[in-house]
């Protein structure tokens, strides 16, 4: 990637009436194309039992878009690769890096329904699990046997320069075939941070996407399932804390939307706004454990020998059918307070 000051070209224009004053115009190349966001993809029955054998696996349209968002995203990770540029080292409340600070405001979280407890518990289990790894200590799990090796002589999270706002309103598709990317816009978050967290943010987002208010592990899955295919690199220190690191941004999503509405309780819009991310929530960071971070070690492995191998459509339909038939209730104290 090209250092940004190589874009950036200056014009004076002459000023007709009044004094002088500098303004700054950014220009972009159009993209033709809609925001995933605005696609309408047709309805999404739930299944009730598993397809009949006689017919082929199928693949949602809201799948295939997922997928192909996951892969795109893996590109332009590589694309920022080695880039680095004094404005991306800031701090920024967004940051799920940083989620340990944003303790205090917590206390505009409401009670009610174990909705503070719920964001408290994700932060806590960062502070616990997370944050000693990725700076260098402990033990990281699953992923990529094959890595376990050279894994035990690299410390900490990897770092760059991440996009960090990766949803389904910033990625820019064919109208009428939504699995067409064609690009992204709105860079306003992108910084300085652990690389893990460009597909965490991404999981995330997935989660409370058209597919994800059905299916919230489902449709994070299908997003680091595109994103594997992609060829991108996740060492096992760093997937083993994905789950996590999803519901800390969705966790920051909630408590920065509820400190807004104490700002300004007369927008009721910012709580019908959070609901989605408070539903996936609830399912991401309720759910057995076990069965949550089975699906991502599936979606990892098959995605990354799907690449490797050129695993194509009807690949990715047969781990669509195998996800689709898993449950995942909420588990005990989670029934009733979250």
């Amino acid at each position: 990637m090209a250092p940004a000051s190589s874009h950036t070209v200056f014009h004076t224009l002459p000023v007709r009436a009044g004094p002088a004053t500098p303004l700054a115009v950014r220009l972009f190349h159009w993209v033709e194309g809609t925001p995933l966001v605005d696609v309408p993809f047709p309805p999404l029955p739930p299944p009730s039992s598993p397809p009949p054998a006689s017919l082929p696996p199928s693949l949602p349209p809201q799948a295939a878009a997922l997928l192909a968002a996951g892969r795109y995203l893996s590109r332009i990770e590589q694309a920022l690769t080695g880039f680095d540029h004094p404005g991306s080292h800031r701090r920024h409340m967004w940051d799920v890096r940083h989620f340990a600070s944003l303790r205090p405001w917590t206390r505009y979280l409401p009670e009610e329904g174990g909705k503070r407890a719920l964001v408290v518990s994700v932060l806590e289990a960062f502070v616990r699990e997370v944050v000693p790894v990725a700076e260098g200590g402990g033990e990281g799990l699953r992923m990529d046997s094959s890595q376990a090796g050279e894994e035990r002589a690299v410390a900490g999270f990897r770092e760059g320069v991440i996009m960090g706002d990766w949803n389904d309103a910033n990625i820019i598709v064919a109208p009428r075939a939504p699995s067409q990317v064609r690009g992204l816009i709105d860079l306003g978050d992108a910084l300085w941070s652990w690389q893990v967290n460009e597909v965490a943010i991404a999981m995330a987002y997935a989660a409370v996407s058209a597919l994800g208010k059905a299916y919230p592990v489902q449709a994070a899955a299908l997003l680091l399932r595109g994103w594997a295919a992609g060829s991108s690199t996740l060492p096992r220190r760093e997937g083993a804390h994905l789950r996590t690191l999803a519901c800390a941004r969705l966790a920051i999503s909630v408590t920065l939307g509820a400190y807004s509405f104490a700002q300004n309780p007369e927008n009721k819009y910012l709580l019908i706004h959070a609901q989605p991310a408070w539903s996936a929530l609830r399912t991401l960071w309720g759910s057995e454990r076990k069965r949550v971070e089975e699906v991502f070690t599936m979606a990892w492995e098959g995605g990354k020998e799907g690449g490797r191998e050129g695993g194509g459509k009807e690949e990715d339909a047969v781990f669509w059918e195998r996800i689709i038939l898993k449950g995942f209730p909420l588990v005990g104290e989670e029934k009733t307070n979250w």
